[in-house]
């Protein structure tokens, strides 16, 4: 049985009383409210697809395939290309090297985007693909594809560009992005052109991204420069270091949950401020006055 003291002028802590039950109140009540909150953050970040382009533009993706391209950088484009098909967008592609060309019209469904994952996947060594031989990069294998006689090997992202804006403006596209896939490695020459290719962009109003596939650090930072932007150029996951450990990693990964941290973060405040402020009172001992008696 809990003992109580009983006090004389309990009502003249009435108000003190009132105020402690509201502020109790209010506390529980923003907790739970923000439990929740973050319960539906959590909940809204299942098998969340990270997104490449803006949701709901006319998103059109510009492929490097030239020659600078290494078997690591043929992973992270199979990725992005897996990235894309699983989402319920609908994109344009064009492919480039030293010239470029549309290989699917703007508002193609995203699944037809996946079919050029094929290119990209190494082959094992006991695999022999019919029709063309293998193409040889690295210590890897992969299917022959379509550019492979077309381009001469060179880089040239101006064409890729260009050829984005011009698809763009030949199909009046509606709140048009594009997103560029590349190792960043530019030929010096087409440096002047590429200049003048994002800042058409800029002009139009167009969405330019960047999915770098390891980069070197050079032509990191010529890109940020030149984009103006920080958050428009995002680096490719690394792709698995055997064969045996292919991954279904995507190529970016989703944003960070926001609205989840910060809910967390309030949360664990007013728990904190609940502990501090609404502690039970507690009584200590009466201290002897010096020199007293017993």
């Amino acid at each position: 049985m809990t003992r109580r003291i009983p006090l004389a002028d309990l009502g003249s802590y009435a108000r003190a009383l009132r105020r402690s039950v509201l502020l109790r109140s209010g506390l529980a009540v923003g907790a739970v409210a923000l439990l929740g909150l973050a319960l539906l953050s959590a909940l809204a970040l299942r098998d969340r697809p990270a997104q490449i382009l803006p949701p709901g533009s006319s998103g059109i993706i510009v492929l490097d395939v030239s020659s600078s391209i290494t078997s690591d950088t043929y992973r992270q484009i199979e990725a992005a290309l897996r990235t894309a098909s699983t989402s319920d967008e609908r994109y344009g592609l064009v492919v480039f090297s030293d010239t470029a060309y549309e290989a699917l019209p703007p508002g193609t469904r995203a699944r037809e985007v996946g079919r050029f994952r094929r290119y990209f996947e190494p082959l094992h060594e006991s695999v022999t693909p019919a029709g063309y031989p293998p193409i040889s990069i690295g210590s890897l294998a992969f299917p022959a594809n379509p550019w492979r006689d077309t381009f001469s090997g060179g880089t040239r992202i101006s064409t890729g560009l260009r050829l984005a804006r011009a698809v763009a403006s030949r199909d009046g596209l509606e709140q048009p992005s594009v997103l560029l896939v590349s190792d960043l490695a530019d030929d010096g020459s087409d440096l002047p052109a590429l200049g003048q290719a994002i800042a058409g962009f800029r002009r139009d109003g167009i969405d330019l991204r960047v999915l770098a596939l390891s980069p070197s650090a050079q032509d990191k930072q010529l890109f940020e420069r030149v984009l103006r932007d920080p958050g428009a150029l995002r680096e490719a996951a690394k792709p698995p270091r055997t064969l045996d450990e292919q991954s279904d990693e995507p190529a970016l990964r989703a944003a960070a949950p926001v609205a989840l941290v910060i809910a967390a973060a309030v949360l664990l405040l007013l728990l904190a401020v609940n502990e501090w402020w609404s502690a039970p009172l507690t009584w200590g001992a009466t201290r002897r006055p010096a020199g007293g008696r017993a």
